[in-house]
């Protein structure tokens, strides 16, 4: 999810108690209309598709009655209702999801109509990866003001999170037929219709949000992608022979010319076979997945990282990141004969591999191929360009073009994100992360993060890339004694993968890692 809507919340806020003042907006006859009629019996198949699915998850879609009780020994009051949604709203900002729900729940103590409330209760739930919370508060949105669009948006997201696409594409086209004026709605809409593959219909929807706000980089980013794509399968489609002139990108795309040559470090001698080239390993099995090979942990997420994935690999220092993305593409190179480049941007080549060596993970490989691009030479291409990603872009183009190219790990996001000089954080790793899909590759990118708390201190609160990646694995230590830590991984989410969300003992030995299911708290 994009995360728009709650911008689209604050938004709506001015300073006033919600249940005084609603955001002007064109508003429909009170009588019911067919349309009206219709949203109605939608929102009973919605809320029956949520009991079932509720039901299979082993959770309660509870009545809001029942989870906010009002207030007997006095009257509400409306500046306590006010300062629990602005304490609400700054724990928001600061991604404190639990917080947040805490205080909407307190407002709503005070005034249990005010469906902006609930609509700020499904929004921090929908962040918290609760979509069965979230649907709930959504749907008790609209049994206060069923017009309310931002409700029917929060619905199409659950529904496109669940996978539930039908329900998903009906939920943000009522809220847009409520509101043609809302950008985050076409967004959405966008969103469900790329996942349905109607990239037409995909594109027209972005190019809607761009005409509402012409600088949203979110819209920008996915109509220029889209329309690449569409211009590629054009081409594709009418037969152009290899070699022939390709249309003009325009401005905004993530094309770029090919680089200098002599600016990689390269391991390993196999040429891409054609079969690497359709993602298939040499025994003609399609590899749907990328595993870890790490003991016990592919059986955890279905058999791997699903291929193509952006996955976030964040930890404090000394839980062992590097070497962990590093064995992932040594054991993808030798046992799958993948193609694979690391881009270290903390330390010279010749560092990593002495270090990777010394924890007997050696850059020798007799199938696929290691390549490694270091400090030096990215600093180079990034110092004359106008365009970090075209830049950064022109050495992974050609290293596909000459080696191919399956896996690319990036250590370390914040190295990157200095060398860059990023002015815009979100917008720019969103065309980061999104310029790596169209790659078709599967990309492993390290971030360094604090333990929440380490040295009596909060951790970092904004953090776009985890909402950005399709996959987040966090590595801690762990106390387990006075004298002893262990390291821990946990995978926090995976897209398109059923996996286990607890935190597993992360243990190294001769080369090789392995999970174990942690057993002290």
């Amino acid at each position: 999810m994009s995360g728009e809507v709650f911008t689209a919340i604050i938004g709506h806020w001015d300073g006033a108690h919600p249940a005084r003042k609603e955001p002007s907006r064109p508003r429909a006859p009170e009588t019911q209309t067919e349309s009206e009629a219709h949203a109605g019996a939608l929102l009973d198949d919605m809320s029956w598709a949520l009991q079932r699915k509720s039901a299979e998850l082993g959770k309660v879609l509870e009545r809001d009655e029942a989870s906010t009780p009002r207030r007997q020994a006095r009257e509400p009051s409306d500046d306590e209702a006010l300062e629990a949604l602005e304490s609400a709203m700054s724990a928001m900002q600061e991604q404190r999801w639990d917080d947040a729900a805490r205080f909407v729940r307190k407002a709503l103590e005070r005034n249990p109509d005010d469906a902006r409330a609930w609509i700020l209760l499904g929004e921090s739930s929908l962040l918290s990866e609760q979509p069965i919370e979230a649907a709930a508060a959504f749907r008790s949105a609209l049994g206060r003001n069923p017009r309310h669009e931002a409700g029917w948006l929060g619905l199409a997201k659950v529904f496109h999170g669940l996978d539930d696409l039908p329900r998903a594409l009906a939920g943000v086209e009522r809220a847009v037929e409520l509101n043609p004026r809302m950008r985050e709605a076409w967004i959405e809409r966008g969103l469900v219709f790329e996942a349905l593959h109607d990239l037409s219909e995909a594109l027209r929807s972005f190019a809607k949000a761009l005409e509402l706000s012409p600088h949203d980089p979110f819209a920008r980013a996915r109509h220029a992608s889209l329309g690449q794509r569409l211009r590629a399968e054009a081409t594709r489609a009418s037969g152009m022979a290899a070699g022939a002139e390709v249309p003009d990108v325009p401005e905004g795309t993530f094309g770029a010319p090919a680089p200098r040559r002599g600016a990689v470090a390269k391991v390993g001698a196999q040429p891409r076979s054609a079969a690497n080239q359709t993602g298939e390993s040499p025994n003609g099995r399609l590899l749907s997945r990328v595993r870890t090979y790490a003991e016990g942990l592919d059986d955890m997420m279905e058999g791997g990282i699903p291929r193509g994935h952006v996955v976030l690999i964040q930890g404090a220092p000394g839980t062992m990141k590097s070497s962990f993305a590093y064995s992932i593409m040594l054991q993808n190179a030798i046992r799958d004969g993948r193609h694979c480049t690391y881009i270290t941007l903390e330390e010279r080549v010749g560092s990593l591999l002495g270090q990777m060596a010394s924890l007997d993970l050696s850059s020798e490989v007799t199938r696929g191929s290691l390549v490694f691009v270091d400090l030096q030479s990215v600093t180079k291409l990034l110092a004359g360009a106008s365009d970090w990603i075209d830049a950064f872009g022109h050495v992974l183009d050609v290293i596909r073009e000459e080696r191919g190219l399956d896996i690319v790990v990036i250590d370390s996001l914040e190295a990157l994100e200095v060398l860059a000089k990023l002015k815009n954080r979100r917008a720019e790793i969103f065309r980061l992360f999104e310029w790596l899909r169209q790659l078709e590759v599967t990309s492993l990118v390290i971030a360094e993060r604090l333990d929440q708390g380490a040295g009596g201190y909060p951790a970092q609160q904004h953090w776009d890339e985890d909402f950005l990646a399709d996959g987040l694995i966090q590595m801690r230590t762990h106390s387990v004694s006075d004298l002893e830590e262990q390291r821990r991984l946990r995978i926090v989410k995976m897209r398109g993968a059923r996996h286990e969300i607890g935190y597993l003992a992360l243990l190294f030995d001769e080369g090789s890692f392995r999970v174990t299911r942690a057993l002290s708290t």
